[in-house]
């Protein structure tokens, strides 16, 4: 069981580091693209985070304590309807209920780790480096890097897509050797120290400071917005 528990915990530790990606201090410059705030839903973070731990001790619990099965063995005393209505259940094997809680705490860490994962993907600050020795990079800021650092992380070494599945024009930024996209999105952002009016203008201005290089063909194809 511990080494289940070990290898499970190493299938989704932090990979958010690799080799190539180094984290180094903010300079004075303004970004390209800032985020002011997080989504509401990480403020609570620690909350949901606490309910998850809650709901799955809890079930764990009611599951080791309280799971039986319904009995065939008839008493060989006589018993009175209370007794005899508590005697039709049994508790089930402890295989059974150690099997059935194991998963219980799985299913609870698997949630706390992809919670965890979401929070740390939504950027805070990206910028993109002129072109220097070691060619063009992707200075980007998170959650765990906080607003006085970010990771240093080669051009060439990431992929630029759009975010399909989220209704305002967002983009995901996929870096080779990190499990999970950052994501880059419209709400509450600044492009260029200036507030973002039209949810295009994040967009827009990523992709063309980003070039053509590992660019997803759909934002190939995008036509970039005209100020008047």
């Amino acid at each position: 069981m511990a080494t289940a528990i070990r290898t499970f915990f190493t299938k989704f530790k932090r990979t958010e580091l690799p080799g190539r990606i180094t984290l180094l201090p903010r300079t004075e410059q303004t970004l390209l693209y800032q985020r002011r705030k997080y989504p509401g839903w990480i403020k609570w973070f620690y909350a949901i985070a606490g309910l998850d731990i809650f709901m799955t001790a809890s079930t764990m619990d009611l599951v080791w304590r309280y799971w039986s099965e319904p009995t065939t063995v008839e008493a060989s005393y006589g018993l009175d309807e209370e007794e005899e209505q508590s005697q039709r259940y049994v508790l089930r094997s402890t295989y059974q209920r150690f099997s059935a809680a194991s998963l219980v705490f799985f299913a609870g860490a698997y949630a706390a780790t992809i919670l965890a994962s979401m929070r740390s993907k939504y950027v805070l600050g990206f910028h993109i480096t002129p072109n220097g020795l070691g060619g063009r990079a992707v200075f980007l800021q998170t959650y765990k890097t906080g607003m006085l650092h970010g990771y240093h992380i080669p051009l060439q070494e990431c992929y630029l897509a759009p975010n399909t599945a989220n209704k305002t024009p967002s983009l995901l930024l996929e870096v080779e050797g990190v499990r999970f996209p950052w994501h880059i999105t419209p709400d509450n952002a600044q492009i260029n120290g200036q507030d973002v009016k039209n949810p295009l203008q994040v967009k827009d201005a990523i992709v063309r400071a980003w070039g053509t290089q590992n660019l997803d063909p759909e934002l190939s194809l995008f036509k970039p917005i005209h100020k008047k």
